[in-house]
């Protein structure tokens, strides 16, 4: 029983950081804005600006696939927008584990830290492996012939053999990062720099070969596509099929699904907020450095589909190599081999950010007690966290050496949108969470302080009922945001029973079936009247640097974004995805549980010692206001009681204001 008791207890305690720790870190402070900026760019940008442009001009949207980056663009923007207010609000390292730690509890924390780390290593393997390919191609793929034929392991979910150069390209960049905490960023900075050079490079050669009538192709000029036969039908063929010309050649339904992929091209930026312990100023820097990503992002997207679309006719475009290709179709060789060299550069930029970003979530769930103590040691001389660095590093390694990407890429996907929708969430019910820390926390928020007196009422249906309809105080209160909780917990099951209708009832829709019609109208009709009732609760006064604006529509746009893309995956991902998943909760609850060094702190006794702290500053200030007024002064005091500026009655202008 115990056990039980234990376990169900550490399904909702929350992580508590205090003020002092919030300020202090065991990492070297030595990141600008700038620094933050070229780290999201360079891991969000990578060589995905070289590949995606491919696949969206030619088979999805056409050239109106810069529409598409634009949607995709304000998309994640919404995302940046919640990882922005987190930055300013707790400027730890971890990001969304942190995140969801403090508010929505540990065993939520854990399998979101242990969802990124899966995410950032396989995507870290994925990109070692594309490297080390790119490298192998540039030696007329004699690494491949050899190793094919030498260690072939060709099995399953097994790659054709094992590939040491993946393996090494993640221990030496590991190891640049672990033993220098300046080299590790101004190494991002040179390949970020390069990068970026040589997307401007393609833009402005680009813009000298621009022919508008590739964008208003007619319709009998569109050849067909190559056909082959059907597997298992010899005498049927498939043939690609490149639309209907003009500037959306797939309609407006091929931008959709186009801003759907392009998406996953503004996934990284998140990698940011893991580097809050080590920037000068995190709660201004990272909401600047995360807005500033995903537009530098958005602009070379944008710039690249724009003069590729202008420079060749979208069904010529190569889906793998459409840049090189484009240049080489208009005689530029030169300019062929300098897009060549950037999307090597892209590909280390973008391992660079998986590695970067790894033993920060490693660190920060260790230091917490979820996982192995050796895992949080901070080395004395290069501040950084080495053991956890080589670690990530040998296990991104061995997944692109061993393992065949292909079939595990899908879950990069599931273990972002996850974290994403997540960290949504916890902006809607932290803006809306009561202020402890306030003089009003401790005079205004009974009988919902939950005190085991008033508890019950603050559990009941009823009075959750009367706070949605009709809020009783103007401030925050643990009623209000139980309130939020609730809605915010029915909203999501609701923004999944709505997606699964779209992705999988879509036919029954387009064709008006009643039933189809009656479910999905009834669910968005729920939908706008939770967003109604959590707009009527009032919002924490906690001042922050950066707050997301227009609450709660952003917020639960971006939930419902992520919840959609979830629902879209197949089968197949999502049961690899829980499989990997299910690993992480066996150490959870064979380790973590019972390590945590949250395990034993009451959530009440916290509670009340913030209101006792409030109620003991109150008391201090009013003793000062008497001994002023007995000596015929006011003053104005700042947070810690102190008196700021001291002067006469006739002077006092508050109460005209």
């Amino acid at each position: 029983m115990r056990v039980l008791q234990t376990i169900t207890r550490a399904l909702t305690r929350k992580k508590h950081i205090s003020p002092e720790a919030m300020k202090t870190s065991h990492l070297v402070r030595y990141m600008t804005t700038l620094d933050l900026t070229l780290l999201g760019t360079g891991n969000t940008l990578g060589a995905g600006v070289y590949v995606v442009t491919g696949v969206l001009g030619k088979y999805t949207a056409g050239p109106a696939m810069i529409l598409s980056f634009f949607i995709a663009a304000v998309v994640a923007t919404l995302a940046a927008l919640c990882y922005a207010e987190f930055g300013a609000r707790v400027p730890k390292a971890g990001s969304a584990y942190v995140y969801t730690y403090i508010c929505m509890g540990e065993v939520w924390a854990f399998l979101v830290g242990w969802s990124v780390f899966l995410q950032n290593s396989i995507g870290a393997g994925s990109v070692a492996r594309s490297t080390s390919a790119y490298i192998d191609s540039l030696v007329g793929n004699k690494i491949d012939a050899y190793m094919t034929v030498a260690m072939p392991m060709n099995s399953g979910i097994l790659a054709k053999y094992p590939d040491f150069i993946a393996l090494g390209l993640c221990i030496l960049l590991a190891a640049a990062l672990a033993f220098g905490a300046k080299i590790s960023s101004s190494l991002n900075n040179i390949f970020t720099g390069v990068n970026l050079f040589i997307i401007i490079y393609v833009i402005v050669c680009g813009l000298f070969r621009l022919d508008i009538s590739y964008w208003q192709i007619p319709a009998d000029q569109i050849p067909k596509g190559p056909c082959k036969p059907l597997s298992g039908n010899q005498t049927s063929e498939e043939c690609e099929n490149y639309g209907t010309g003009g500037f959306m050649p797939y309609g407006f339904g091929g931008v959709l699904v186009g801003a759907a992929m392009g998406f996953y091209g503004f996934i990284g930026f998140d990698v940011i907020s893991t580097a809050a312990e080590e920037a000068h100023n995190p709660q201004r820097s990272i909401p600047l450095s995360t807005m500033a990503t995903v537009f530098f992002v958005f602009l070379s997207f944008f710039g690249v589909s724009l003069v590729l679309t202008m420079m060749c006719p979208y069904y010529l475009l190569d889906a793998r190599a459409p840049l090189p290709m484009a240049f080489e179709r208009i005689g530029w060789t030169f300019a062929k081999y300098v897009v060549t060299v950037g999307g090597i550069v892209g590909l280390l930029t973008s391992l660079l950010g998986c590695i970067f970003a790894l033993p920060r979530f490693i660190y920060s769930m260790a230091s917490d007690g979820l996982l192995f103590s050796c895992l949080a040691k901070i080395d004395e001389r290069f501040h950084m966290p080495v053991n956890a660095c080589m670690f990530c590093a040998v296990v991104a390694g061995v997944m692109g050496m061993m393992l065949d990407i292909n079939s595990l890429v899908n879950i990069v996907a599931a273990g972002t949108l996850m974290p994403y929708g997540l960290v949504a969430a916890c902006v809607l019910k932290l803006r809306y969470e009561p202020d402890y820390a306030s003089i009003a926390a401790a005079t205004q928020l009974y009988p919902t302080v939950g005190e085991r007196d008033h508890t019950p009422y603050v559990d009941s249906f009823t009075a959750l009922l009367k706070q949605a309809v009709s809020p009783r105080y103007a401030e925050a209160t643990l009623l209000s945001s139980r309130v939020v909780t609730w809605a915010v917990f029915i909203m999501t099951l609701l923004f999944v029973g709505i997606s699964s209708m779209v992705v999988f009832a879509m036919d029954a829709l387009s064709s008006h079936t009643p039933w189809a019609l009656a479910v999905t109208s009834s669910m968005s009709a729920l939908i706008v009247i939770l967003l109604i009732v959590i707009a009527r609760q009032p919002q924490s006064n906690t001042e922050l640097a950066f707050k997301v604006p227009m609450v709660p529509l952003i917020p639960a746009a971006s939930l419902f974004i992520n919840v959609y893309l979830l629902v879209q995956l197949d089968g197949m991902t999502w049961a690899r995805y829980m499989t990997l998943m299910g690993v992480g909760v066996v150490i959870y609850f064979g380790y973590g549980i019972w390590n945590s060094k949250e395990r034993g702190i009451s959530p009440m006794r916290l509670r009340h010692e913030k209101l006792q702290a409030v109620a003991r500053k109150a008391a201090k200030r009013d003793e000062k206001d008497r001994e002023l007024e007995r000596s015929g002064k006011t003053a104005v005091f700042s947070e810690n009681g102190n008196a700021q500026n001291v002067r006469p009655p006739a002077l006092d202008t508050s109460p005209l204001l």
